[in-house]
């Protein structure tokens, strides 16, 4: 697993492709490409959505009505297998029931994945400053290729743990 797991959801505000549009403006590709790449940068795939075509309308009369597709979640591998690893663990009587236990169980799983995750990263960036530490502290024999190496090692899960904060300060 990597890192980070991602689930996002909500109101996008923008379309994958021109059939997710009806009516108003025509959309640029440009702007739909650059949401794509977003998502593939980020190893981000759509969940699919089961429903009415449109998830948004300006609620407009005839000529002027504006319907789009903007509301999505996306998910990468990761958390898609904590998701799927908790629901088949839950069980419950009947069809309500079954769907709190699959929601409580599913929570509990991604909390304690967030936790191990985040252990998991703080553990490695101390052992790769630890590392550093060791080279810079050899006398007169500094292996500055390995010392490159592990610099270069450190800057993965720095670049996680910044993410991981600057998520953080968007949500609070």
């Amino acid at each position: 697993m990597s890192f980070l797991s991602w689930l996002v959801g909500g109101d996008f505000n923008e379309v994958i492709s021109l059939s997710e549009k009806e009516g108003g403006a025509v959309r640029h590709e440009f702007l739909m490409n650059n949401f794509c790449t977003a998502l593939e940068d980020f190893g981000l795939k759509d969940l699919g959505f089961e429903g009415p075509r449109f998830t948004w309308t300006n609620q407009w009369k005839a000529y002027h009505l504006v319907k789009e597709h903007m509301d999505r979640c996306a998910h990468n591998d990761d958390c898609l297998e904590v998701v799927r690893n908790s629901w088949a663990a839950a069980d419950g009587r009947n069809s309500i029931q079954r769907v709190v236990n699959h929601l409580g169980a599913c929570s509990s799983s991604l909390r304690r994945w967030n936790g191990n995750n985040k252990w998991n990263l703080q553990k490695n960036i101390e052992a790769k400053k630890r590392e550093l530490v060791e080279l810079d502290g050899m006398s007169e024999e500094i292996d500055w290729k390995l010392r490159n190496i592990v610099k270069v090692e450190l800057e993965e899960p720095l670049r996680y743990e910044e993410t991981f904060w600057k998520q953080r300060l968007k949500v609070s």
